[in-house]
């Protein structure tokens, strides 16, 4: 088995890319933990006439020591069913936070609206954004936005060299294009890729089609090709419900894509599936007509494997809350210190537009956080018998190895650090391994000998984790000056 160089790179346990094999050990996904909050909204109630409500197709990037954050708000007038409502004006407007929890809505008066009142709105007559920052732009185009064309289905870019200050730059040809799009430039490959929404013929029968989810590739961010499809209703999923109509019980709307812990590492995708499959009468779409997040992961940005059993990664609100029917990742989670805020769309109506009853008549929209641990999408997790974990071959880079790691106190566990043909290398056997019992994402791991770990770097070795009522989600070799890879 050919060795995998790692160097200083974090490597995570999102799936079985490092893992030869594993006994007793299961790979868990770990649901963020939703603030209760809404961190920013509208504070309108719907009533007779339009108001403005915050909509999915937003976007937020830490930059700066500052949380910012561009909101597609829609200014909805309530229409009878099967319209359920419509959108009279459409704009993106701008806040910003000093710590990602309180936001300001600076007025700008950047866009007149309203008889030229302030305000921050920041582009206007534009269904939403994704907004990023090219690293391959001129300054006046650092700042990137994109978004799809609900009535043209077209992609349209709007450049900006400080976030606030927008204009409009091109159209891309590239088919059907009508909900948010994930664009970024991939190391890997040297091009920009983008992912974005395309509708596709049911299988089978061919005669009603569905959302699904592709990929494209771009030198210029203007000619787009090797369009694939990456994710659609697949016969799990059409097997699961009876479709009540001539639609698919579910497919998929939109989706998050980004690189963790970095630009070189797996690609992650929260995706969201649109799910409608019991009929609930009259004109109105089946129910429960809304959206929850997947989560899936891919090694080439190309080829993305559901997690075992499809859980859910993160679901709606309690039935009465803000965001109980419908809820929409904001593209790049961001990390902050040791965690990873996940900034998300919610609304308590469904796509219709049709109220949680538990809701007092209140139709509410808005962008509220969800919190996991760094690098806490999925762990390598043993229970009270015990597991153990062995690697495929690796070379690495460092002169520590840290775990990001979390035992329970009746829980440890040890690394043993083996040679090619599988043998405990002297000095760093898993009896001379320092018992590891506690909480941290950075937990030096400490054999007793006099050996010096910086000694197997640049050999192929593998790792074998030796666990007990234990998390482990992801490790690194690190050098002793504290630079990580």
């Amino acid at each position: 088995m050919a060795a995998v160089t790692i160097g200083g790179a974090k490597q995570l346990f999102v799936d079985d890319f490092l893992i030869d094999r594993r006994d007793g050990v299961n790979l868990v996904m770990n649901r963020p933990h939703a603030e209760p909050a809404m961190l920013l909204g509208t504070d309108k109630a719907w009533q007779e006439g339009p108001q403005d409500f915050i909509w999915a197709a937003s976007s937020v990037l830490a930059v700066n020591g500052k949380v910012r954050l561009w909101y597609q708000v829609n200014v909805l007038e309530p229409r009878p069913q099967p319209v359920g409502f419509v959108a009279v004006d459409k704009f993106v407007a701008y806040a910003e936070s000093a710590d990602g929890v309180h936001f300001d809505k600076p007025d700008l008066n950047l866009c007149p609206r309203d008889g030229a009142k302030p305000n921050n709105v920041v582009i206007p007559d534009t269904e939403g954004c994704s907004v990023w920052i090219d690293p391959k732009a001129q300054p006046q185009r650092r700042y990137r936005s994109i978004h799809c064309d609900a009535q043209a289905y077209k992609p349209v870019f709007h450049s900006s060299p400080d976030g606030l200050r927008w204009t409009r730059t091109h159209e891309a040809a590239i088919g059907d294009c009508d909900s948010q799009a994930s664009i970024f430039w991939d190391r890997t490959i040297g091009r920009y890729v983008m992912y974005t929404r395309q509708w596709v013929p049911k299988p089978p029968p061919p005669e009603t089609a569905s959302r699904a989810h592709r990929r494209l590739e771009s030198d210029d961010l203007v000619h787009w090709d090797r369009s694939t499809i990456i994710l659609q209703a697949d016969e799990r999923d059409l097997a699961t419900y009876d479709a009540s109509d001539d639609m698919p019980p579910v497919d998929y709307y939109g989706a998050c894509v980004f690189r963790y812990p970095d630009p070189t590492g797996p690609y992650l995708m929260l995706a969201q599936p649109f799910w409608h499959w019991y009929p609930r009468g009259g004109p109105t779409r089946p129910g429960p007509c809304g959206y929850d997040v997947r989560m899936l992961v891919s090694r080439d940005g190309a080829n993305f494997e559901r997690l075992r059993d499809r859980p859910v990664f993160l679901g709606p609100g309690p039935m009465g809350g803000w965001c109980s029917r419908q809820v929409w990742v904001l593209p790049q989670p961001l990390v902050m210190n040791d965690e990873i805020w996940i900034y998300f769309f919610g609304a308590n109506f469904d796509h219709e537009g049709i109220l949680d009853p538990w809701s007092q008549g209140r139709h509410r929209t808005g962008i509220g956080r969800a919190v996991t641990r760094l690098d806490g999408f999925v762990s390598a997790d043993a229970g009270f018998d015990g597991g153990e974990l062995t690697t495929k071959p690796i070379v690495f880079d460092g002169e520590r190895l840290e775990l990001n790691i979390d035992t329970s106190i009746g829980g440890f566990a040890q690394v043993e650090i083996l040679d090619e043909q599988g043998q405990p290398i002297a000095g760093f056997a898993k009896d001379e391994c320092e018992v590891i019992c506690g909480n941290s994402v950075r937990w030096p791991v400490r054999w007793n000998g006099p050996r010096q770990i910086a000694e197997l770097a640049g050999r192929p070795v593998r790792l074998r984790f030796v666990m007990r009522d234990s998390r482990l989600f992801a490790f690194q070799f690190v050098n002793d000056r504290g630079s990580r890879g």
